[in-house]
Formats: structure tokens, sequence, C-alpha cells
């Protein structure tokens, strides 16, 4: 089992919590989805919401998301009624609710390991993002650094993401 933050994501009868790497339940396994901890937090559903927890499975921002994901320089994206945001560790709305999903999020529910560039995180201050159908960068301040009218864009690596406008890459 992956470790993050010194715990591990383990699941029985369909409830989810964490363990230990001495295999000691620190978190109990309540959750109906639990996923890994980042920057000392954890995305948890429960009756189809989600929240975030800390270490010792105190939620520290509650259960009112339809989706969320784990933080990434601070911030996480989190979504409502098919718009995304992104909160920063006090749940306060850091960018507004205005973003479209960037790819179908009962991805995040498969019982298995899904490999994918995760699209919701902050790569050297820059995050992708989509709206109204098109793809382009924002800050973590919600600033667009890259214009929001491309068809698509891979993620930023090494300072650099390829493009596709009007079939052109």
């Amino acid at each position: 089992k992956k470790f993050s933050d010194k715990l591990a994501v383990v699941g029985l009868n369909g409830k989810y919590g964490y363990i230990d790497s001495a295999g000691n339940e620190v978190v109990p396994l309540k959750y109906d989805f639990a996923y890994d901890f980042s920057e000392g937090l954890a995305p948890v559903c429960l009756n189809n919401k989600f929240a975030y927890i800390d270490k010792s499975g105190n939620e520290i921002i509650p259960f009112k998301y339809d989706i969320a994901w784990e933080f990434s320089e601070g911030l996480a994206a989190v979504s409502i009624d098919d718009k995304a945001a992104y909160i920063d560790k006090t749940g306060k709305e850091v960018i507004p609710f205005i973003y479209e999903p960037i790819f179908d999020f009962t991805d995040r529910f498969a019982q298995v390991p899904i490999e994918y560039d995760k699209p919701w995180d902050f790569s050297d201050g820059l995050v992708k993002v989509k709206f109204d159908g098109k793809f382009g960068f924002i800050d973590k301040s919600g600033r667009k650094i890259v214009p929001i009218i491309y068809d698509y864009t891979s993620e930023f690596s090494d300072g650099l993401a390829s493009v596709e406008l009007e079939g052109k890459s």
C-alpha cells in the first residue's frame, strides 16, 4: 500500500480509513471513500459528500463538496454542481466556482488505480482549467496566465505545455 504523509488508505467491507506504517488503525474505517493525505489533509467521502480531515481524523473542512482532490501547492480543487473551484487549507474559496470539470469525475470512484496526470494539481504555480469548453492556465490567485482559448493543453512540465487550437498543435 502507498503511504503519504506517513499514512495509507485502507478499505474493508466498503469502508475506508487510514493506517500507519506499523499497521495500526489511525483513522477509523468509516468513510465511503478516502484519498491520500497531501500537505497534512485528506479528502474523504461520506454519504456522497466530501470533506477534509487531518491525520487524527478530525474534520477540518466540512462535508459539502460533490468531489474533492488532494492539496497541491497549498490549494485543492473541489466541485459542487459540476463547477470547480480551489480552496485553501481553511476551506476558504480562493478561486471561485466557475470552471468546468476537465474529465469525468466518475473516474475518481473507480475501484482500480487510474494512472494519469492529475489535471487539478498545480505545477510551478499554474494549473490547467476549462471554461466554456476551452482550456488555459491560471495561477494560485486565479489570474489567467495562459488565455483560456485552446481546444486542448497538456500539463506544464519544465516550464512548457503543448497546446492545440483549431486542430493545430
